[in-house]
Parts: C-alpha cells; structure tokens; sequence
C-alpha cells in the first residue's frame, strides 16, 4: 500500500481512541476544528491559535486531528515505519500523491499527513512528553503549509509587525534579526503577527497571522531585560519562547502588506536603503523553500506573486530597540 494511499489507515485513525476534545479556529474565514485524544493535548496544541479561536458555528470546512501516545504505549505501525527508513542523513521523509502528503520529520519525531480532497489533516507524535519546544510554539506546520496552497495563500518564513494599519513583512535566514525586532517592536506599541512563519494571501496581499507564539535566544534579554521572564519552557531547551496575546502584546490577526524589510545586525545606528523586488524575492523564497521543502517551484511563483509591486528595503539593525523602532516607523512613512 502506498504511504498516501490511505491516511486514516496509516495514522491508525479509528485505533487510536474518541476525539473528546476540540478547538475551533478560523484563518482568512475558513473555519478549522482541531480534535484531540485529551486535555492535555488540548492545552498544548491550542495554546499558538488561541487569538485565533471562534465559537462552534456549524460544521468546519477543515479538520486536523491531533494523535499520540503514552510514555509506556507502543507506537502506531506507520510513524515505526518512516522512523526506521529515516536517519540523521535523511531527516525529512516526504511523499506526495494525488492531493495526498506525508511528512516524517526525524529531528521532531512528529508524522503528518494532509489529504486536500477530503479536507483533513492528521499530525502525530508517539509521546508527547518528546515533543520540541519549536513545536509547541509553532506546530502543525507542514500542515498549514498545504492548508495555505489550497485556499490561495502561501505560509512563509518570516516576521511580521504592523505600526498605524501598515503591515511590515521582515524577511531573511534565521540570525538575521527579524525576529527579536518583531518583538521588541510589538513590545514597544507595534501590533504583532508572527516572529517566524505567517500567511500570505497572494491575491488581495493581506498578511495573516498563525501562531501567537515568540521564539527567543536566550541572551536576548541584554536588548530587552523583560523577555527571558516571559519563557513559558526552561533553559535547558535551546531557545526560549511565549506568547504575545498572553503577556498583553498587541497581536493582529491579518494587515494588509505595505513593506518588505530585509533586515541585518551588525551596524553602530540603524539605517535602511531600498532594494529591488528581485532581492527581496530571493531572501524570502530560499529561507521559506528550505524550512518547508517539497514544493520549491510553486512557493516561488506563490511568494513572487504576493509581494510583487510591494516595496523593498534593506535595513541594518543597531542594539538599540528603541532606535530601530523609530526608523522602522521613519521607514513606512516616507513611503
């Protein structure tokens, strides 16, 4: 039987226990149900869409059902599978057919599957005791990743920040700054939308937000002492990370794009100079095409398509928060 031949099969669907639990989410209008196995499951996977949450109203257009199992219990035949077939060489098993994707990821240990014709999506771990840090920040992320394909719109790698109804889209390879200035900036009166990964509509150029969540290098409390209170994990994990709408932070869910920034620490002051559409493609499609592989041609003609005509500027970043925020509103009102 072929990996995607038969996701409820191979995810063990109708094995694995009831799905007592839900939590109704809606993105761009389209309202999505999570099922999960128990309360705790819940309270993981539910905490990143939490501003994104809605009363049940009828029938959701998506479903994504969120399995494991316990320290002690064995794991369901499929995930064995691709644990066996991966390694440290091949840490990203993908396979797609007909609609149908599976994804294995050995670093995360997590197995998803989405089926576009059946509206379904399936993500699962053996223990949730094993799960990353990054996952419980940012999950399911492969998921939205064809979730977005399919209803026009495109998960990117990026940050993104709004200041008077204009929304900023940061882009560049992780280390480049977008993400501490995403949120000494949204700490500082900017409305937020996501440290790492948001959606991008590619017709009306709206940018939506996903996770709520705020990834954080430890020593970034030399720029903003505040922020390694705010870890929700402990040191022991490579990074820290929260969650804006629960610390009071200023999340939006969705802006229209007004800007792209490409940022760069390294300078004495903060200062920007304009790029062209062609640099700002390439920054945000090879950051975006290596953290969700699989589908390179289509996340280009995608991402081209959403910023094309879109400003671009290029910004070298001081140590200074408050100084970048200042050019950062400079910026968007000399445009």
């Amino acid at each position: 039987m072929s990996h995607t031949n038969s996701m409820e099969t191979l995810f063990n669907i109708c094995g694995c226990g009831e799905f007592l639990f839900r939590t109704h989410i809606k993105l761009k209008g389209i309202s999505i149900c999570l099922h999960f196995l128990n309360k705790n499951a819940k309270g993981v996977f539910s905490r990143p869409f939490s501003h994104l949450e809605i009363e049940t109203d009828g029938d959701p257009e998506f479903d994504i059902y969120v399995m494991h199992g316990g320290p002690s219990s064995e794991p369901i035949d499929g995930w064995k599978r691709f644990e066996r077939d991966a390694s440290e060489e091949r840490k990203l098993l993908i396979f797609s057919n007909d609609g149908k994707h599976i994804l294995y990821n050995y670093e995360s240990k997590v197995l998803s599957g989405y089926d576009s014709q059946n509206k379904k999506a399936y993500y699962y771990i053996p223990n949730l005791d094993i799960l990353p840090f990054y996952e419980k920040a940012a999950p399911m992320r492969m998921i939205f990743h064809h979730f977005a394909q399919d209803y026009g719109m495109i998960l990117v790698h990026g940050a993104a920040i709004a200041i008077d109804g204009h929304g900023i889209l940061m882009a560049g390879k992780g280390g480049s700054g977008k993400t501490t200035t995403a949120i000494c900036a949204a700490l500082r009166g900017f409305d937020y939308l996501g440290d790492d990964y948001v959606i991008l509509d590619t017709d009306d150029k709206i940018i939506y937000s996903l996770y709520s969540s705020c990834k954080i290098r430890w020593d970034s409390e030399e720029l903003l002492p505040e922020l390694a209170s705010f870890a929700v994990n402990t040191r022991n994990e490579d990074k820290g990370y929260f969650f804006m709408n629960e610390i009071n932070g200023r999340i939006r869910k969705s802006i229209r794009l007004y800007v792209v920034v490409i940022p760069q620490i390294g300078g004495d002051e903060s200062s920007y100079l304009k790029t062209g559409g062609i640099n700002a493609l390439r920054v945000l499609s090879s950051s975006t095409i290596f953290q969700m592989p699989g589908s390179g041609r289509t996340t280009l003609h995608n991402i081209s398509k959403a910023i094309r005509n879109v400003p671009a500027y290029e910004m070298i970043l001081s140590s200074c928060p408050e100084e970048i925020n200042k050019r950062l509103t400079e910026l968007v009102k000399g445009i």
